[in-house]
């Protein structure tokens, strides 16, 4: 049998087009909690999101949001010493019993590190009860989960999500995500 031949012509392209391929950010979080948001947050490292999530080592004993951005920006002074590219960091934490004006001084500080912020009121299960129904609609709660704390937040995830509820040991694929 004989061989094939296609002529090449002065048009065609030699050089191959690959798919164009869209790298995502690489972003590093500073979490309040070690067991309930870094749940939350390895969940969506998995498939089927694949975000590129990574922690920044804290100290866990230190949990007012100002401690948690200090640890923050340590590690990140730390991986530009290193030279490692990192396009966002975020710190995430409840309000919690922190004070207005202290708040005000962790957004601020942020900000002018460059920082995301990603705060839950009152209490990180906020973040799953949105999985259910956006915290505006729920009766009792006025358009702030706020108004009747973390205990009110709680309580209407055991109803919806699992009666056996705990914050530590829940399953963050379950009904969810």
């Amino acid at each position: 049998m004989g061989k094939i031949v296609v002529p090449r012509t002065k048009n065609r392209s030699r050089t191959r087009r690959s798919n164009t391929r869209v790298i995502a950010k690489r972003i590093v979080l500073a979490v309040e909690g070690r067991v309930t948001e870094r749940k939350y947050f390895d969940k969506l490292r998995q498939e089927p999101f694949n975000y590129p999530l990574t922690f920044a080592p804290r100290d866990w004993d230190r949990t007012e949001p100002e401690e948690i951005l200090n640890d923050l920006v340590r590690y990140r002074s730390q991986q530009e010493r290193s030279r490692r590219k990192i396009d966002e960091y975020w710190i995430v934490f409840d309000h919690d019993d922190t004070k207005d004006h202290e708040l005000k001084q962790v957004f601020k500080r942020a900000k002018k590190e460059k920082i995301c912020v990603a705060d839950s009121n009152p209490c990180f299960e906020v973040w799953l009860f949105q999985h259910f129904s956006p915290v505006q609609k729920f009766k009792g709660f006025a358009g702030d989960a706020a108004s009747k704390g973390c205990s009110r937040v709680i309580s209407e995830l055991k109803r919806q999500f699992d009666k056996h509820y705990d914050k530590n040991k829940y399953n963050v694929s379950r009904r969810f995500m």
